[in-house]
């Protein structure tokens, strides 16, 4: 038999379509893309499907320069719980809360990218259970993060800590929520006291120059407090890249507490601005133990990774995000194994 998955991704073609428009609608890095999600299905089902099935891969196109992500959101609900009934959704464009909900009320499980879908369902208590990253972690999976980083060393008997807080952007306030239901609390029963700095997102691209100068504030701030920690919330490379070049800049050299996701750019930055950081691994299915332990190692769905877009015969380079649709494969292979 045959099970339908439903896969988004954010496009650059005009109007959102789906994959029945065909292709001649597309532009041809969004054609590219969905050759990319076709192969990743045929090398799934090369190994052996899901469960014994192939996979039908519903591609949808979200398109990036749509001017209202409500209504194409619900053009992708339509398209996956009735057009299509799909078993499973990994949603990469800019999802609002309308397709999350309507996910969740399909009873569908849905597979997001934090920092690129505009609602991070995975943090609404009520509907916890029915989403998960893909080769990322949710916001709210970032509490546990205070008690690795102590596990590994990284605060000092002396340790005082700043936090750098990423205003959340759509409006969910989740970043402001973990710091002080989760990082607050477990700081002060450690007894480390701590300072926050909120750095707000510029409204455009062309207000990034504001960043350095919220960084260059934030560093005054903690060297004036006696920061010897600092740590990033949720999108932390944004801050990484332009906090540790401002803070070597000015002589400030405090341990760091990172995720695989920002901390090697940094590093790679400043490679002088780092005295001693501790790196949790960000690249894992934000999923159950048990069900990753339970993941396939399968070489066929891993060759997606390095595919490269073919642009009028030139390659152009590797897929974005082709890891993830490695990953949403992987954990679809896993999640379903013994389904019926």
């Amino acid at each position: 038999g045959t099970v339908k998955v439903g896969m988004s991704y954010l496009g650059n073609t005009a109007a959102s379509v789906s994959a029945k428009t065909g292709n001649d609608t597309l532009s041809s890095t969004d054609s590219a893309t969905e050759e990319a999600i076709k192969r990743g299905a045929d090398a799934l089902n090369a190994a052996g499907g899901v469960a014994g099935c192939d996979v039908e891969p519903v591609i949808f196109n979200f398109s990036v320069l749509a001017t209202d992500y409500n209504q194409v959101s619900q053009q992708e609900c339509v398209e996956f719980t009735q057009d299509n009934k799909v078993v499973a959704v990994y949603a990469a464009g800019y999802e609002t809360s309308l397709a999350a909900d309507c996910f969740a009320k399909a009873k569908i499980p849905s597979f997001y990218t934090p920092g690129v879908s505009l609602f991070q369902p995975s943090c609404d208590a009520s509907k916890r259970d029915s989403f998960y990253a893909v080769a990322s972690v949710f916001t709210c999976r970032y509490g546990s993060f205070i008690e690795m980083w102590d596990d590994a060393g990284l605060f000092p008997d002396d340790a005082k800590v700043g936090i750098l807080e990423f205003a959340s952007f759509d409006g969910s306030k989740q970043n402001e929520a973990m710091v002080d239901e989760q990082w607050a609390p477990k700081l002060e029963k450690l007894g480390i006291p701590m300072e926050t700095f909120v750095m707000t997102r510029p409204p455009t691209s062309a207000g990034y120059g504001e960043v350095g100068t919220q960084m260059n504030a934030a560093i005054l701030k903690f060297k004036a407090a006696g920061v010897n920690v600092v740590l990033f919330t949720p999108p932390g490379a944004t801050m990484v890249t332009t906090f540790l070049p401002a803070a070597l800049a000015q002589d400030y050299f405090p341990s760091y507490g990172l995720t695989s996701s920002d901390g090697p750019l940094g590093v790679l930055l400043a490679p002088d601005g780092i005295k001693k950081g501790v790196t949790i691994s960000w690249h894992i299915a934000d999923l159950p133990l048990t069900a990753q332990q339970a993941l396939p190692l399968n070489p066929a769905i891993q060759q997606c990774a390095p595919w490269s877009i073919q642009s009028s015969g030139t390659t152009v380079g590797v897929l974005p995000g082709a890891t993830n649709y490695c990953d949403f494969f992987n954990i679809l292979a896993a999640g379903f194994k013994g389904a019926k």
